[in-house]
């Protein structure tokens, strides 16, 4: 949000958090990297020019599990995916999407990948006026 105290605006969004969590891997292959975006609603792809890039999730390992909210990623409210999750906060009828790309590798000889992996995003943001 953004506010007028004495004819000045002020941001009255604090911090913006993302915890994460991983309840359920059963992957047979270790994750790569997991690279995090911020995107209207209906962008399917992190390659579109309304797609922002977040951070990352590091690797995880076959089979790892993390309980949700146990991690956690902070977006800088002035970087450009804090300005989109302002955005979203002072547009609340704007929705937006959380997009993850991931590339796995496979080299001869590794057996095919199988899995199954949950991956728990929840956006922690703190406002109020400054103190």
């Amino acid at each position: 949000f953004a506010t007028s105290v004495a004819g000045k605006a002020v941001s009255v969004v604090h911090s913006i958090s993302l915890k994460y969590g991983v309840p359920k891997n059963t992957a047979t292959f270790n994750i790569p990297q997991l690279d995090l975006y911020i995107a209207p609603q209906g962008t399917t792809k992190i390659d579109d020019p309304k797609a922002v890039y977040i951070d990352k999730i590091p690797m995880l390992t076959k089979g790892q599990v993390i309980a949700d909210g146990a991690n956690s990623i902070t977006v800088d409210t002035a970087s450009k995916a804090g300005a989109q999750f302002i955005y979203y906060v002072q547009n609340p009828n704007q929705t937006f999407v959380l997009l993850v790309n991931a590339k796995p590798v496979v080299r001869a000889g590794d057996a095919m990948p199988a899995g199954e992996l949950w991956l728990r995003v929840t956006p922690v943001i703190t406002v109020g006026l400054p103190r």
